[in-house]
């Protein structure tokens, strides 16, 4: 099971948000390991935390920008810049279109390679959230 952030360090940073017990969060840390999901999977099917206070929390954890595409006015044209095949197999979509950069919502914006290929398919330098 991999994901981009490390579930040690996000049970530590939503410890300290102090909005979740302590137990409930070492609760469901445990059933993500014994169930071999992913620890957020086993956060949002328990109602801890909301989808968007997760994906703030993650994104800061792992030090990227942290966006919402549904809440940026994303266009359709910008949804089919990249090829579909590109944009499934790295759970990628550009959101924001400028002169000179895009930005990327990416399932891993931890991936250089993908947004080096971003970068090289639309000629502008891209920024992964």
């Amino acid at each position: 099971m991999h994901t981009v952030y490390d579930p040690e360090k996000l049970k530590i940073a939503l410890g300290e948000l102090g909005f979740i017990a302590p137990e409930k969060i070492e609760a469901a840390y445990s059933r993500s390991v014994a169930k071999q999901i992913p620890f957020d999977e086993a956060l949002l099917q328990d109602d801890l935390i909301t989808d968007k206070d997760l994906g703030r929390t993650i994104a800061e954890t792992i030090g990227v920008p942290y966006a919402r595409i549904g809440e940026k006015g994303t266009t359709q044209a910008l949804l089919t810049m990249l090829p579909e095949t590109f944009s499934r197999r790295h759970s990628a979509v550009i959101f924001e279109d400028n002169p000179d950069s895009v930005s990327v919502a990416s399932s891993n914006p931890l991936d250089l390679k993908m947004i080096e290929t971003v970068s090289k398919k639309t000629q502008k330098r891209g920024t992964a959230c």
